[in-house]
């Protein structure tokens, strides 16, 4: 009589892909060489890859298996870096030696000094920064710098990059699996009349090229991107003059082309926004006319093209930023409660199974116009 183990390799190949997680995965492949040798096809691994790594891009050249390895390290070591709005760079430690929620501490702060309004992005390696706003010149900037952001604890050294083709702030930058920087829109200014971009740029290997322009020109958007996609999300921001947009385009990284997405339901200027763990996209906050904040919270499943209100933030937050980390909560850091307002240091975590806020540990400074990058 046939036994399981002396099964063809393609059905042990079948009963591996239906394996729940990682470590029954790796039980099965330890358990037998039957299933060892299965394993070393890339297609058993891949299902198990985008379940563990939704937050995090598969890179240039990177098999599944290792991409496996990494999101399991990510969960154990992970940190969220809040840049600009303050010269200080706070970092949320999420390690296993952290308090649940996580533990903020130092890093060493940027080489520009304050700076408003800069849009950051990390490849998992090093943590960009770019442009921003020179509150005491009053000039938006070209400056980009960048630091390798090693393992917790160790020291980030920033560099001088190659400058912006033009000066902005209030762009929104995302990175792809070859760790190229994209940035999109921005504006001459933090005001209201600011000049507004529709530019996209692309970082790579040191220089700057232009990569496209999005459908419509917008300064205080929130850019997300999908890491199982090659796609830019821009949401919302502000348009120029008296208009402040609740309108969402994609952008595709591939081939250049833009399309239009549903709206939003609310109008939001410096609004968070970040893909959940079920490939929804989730905005937070910001403000329909650049003074009043909002509370209020949405969702759109790409899936069902329509947006969901959730459960509004404890406190109304403009000109925050947000992001989830790889463990699915989302983190909604400071802002302003209004136009007026000071700077918030509070911080506010989804819990998207709950759908609940809870209060989260405060950032050492407070600060406003910032951006919130997940190293890992």
């Amino acid at each position: 009589m046939p036994t399981l183990l002396s099964l063809p390799d393609r059905c042990h190949a079948l009963i591996l892909l239906a394996l729940p997680d990682g470590a029954s995965l790796s039980a099965a492949i330890l358990s037998h060489r039957a299933f060892a040798d299965a394993a070393r096809a890339a297609s058993v691994w891949r299902p198990l890859a985008l379940r563990l790594a939704w937050r995090l891009r598969l890179r240039a050249a990177e098999a599944y298996p290792s991409l496996c390895l990494r999101a399991a390290r990510a969960a154990t070591a992970q940190r969220l870096a809040a840049l600009g709005g303050d010269r200080a760079v706070d970092i949320l430690r999420l390690d296993a030696a952290a308090p649940p929620d996580g533990q903020w501490e130092s890093a060493p702060p940027l080489r520009r000094g304050a700076r408003d309004a800069p849009c950051a992005a990390c490849d998992g390696t090093r943590v960009v920064v770019v442009g921003g706003w020179d509150a005491e010149a009053g000039v938006a900037l070209r400056t980009c710098e960048a630091a390798g952001v090693g393992e917790a604890g160790a020291a980030w050294e920033w560099e001088e990059g190659a400058a912006l083709p033009a000066a902005r702030c209030f762009a929104g930058a995302a990175c792809d699996g070859a760790a190229r920087v994209w940035v999109a829109g921005g504006g001459d200014s933090i005001y209201r009349g600011a000049q507004c971009f529709a530019a996209v740029d692309v970082l790579e290997r040191g220089e700057w090229r232009a990569g496209g322009a999005l459908r419509t020109a917008r300064c205080g958007l929130a850019l997300a991107a999908e890491a199982r996609r090659d796609e830019l999300w821009a949401c919302g921001g502000y348009g120029g003059g008296e208009a402040y947009l609740q309108t969402v385009e994609t952008f595709d990284m591939a081939t250049g082309v833009g399309v239009e997405r549903p709206a939003m339901l609310y109008k939001r200027s410096g609004l968070g926004a970040c893909f959940g763990p079920d490939g929804a996209l989730y905005v937070v906050g910001g403000s329909e006319d650049g003074a009043n904040a909002l509370r209020s919270a949405e969702r759109l499943d790409p899936r069902e093209g329509r947006w969901q209100i959730l459960p509004s933030m404890l406190t109304p937050r403009g000109y925050l930023a947000a992001t989830f980390d790889v463990s699915g909560r989302l983190y909604a850091v400071g802002g302003v409660n209004d136009v007026h307002g000071m700077p918030l240091s509070s911080v506010e975590i989804f819990d998207v199974p709950a759908g609940k806020w809870r209060p989260g540990p405060p950032m050492p400074h407070p600060r406003a116009n910032l951006s919130l990058v997940l190293l890992a």
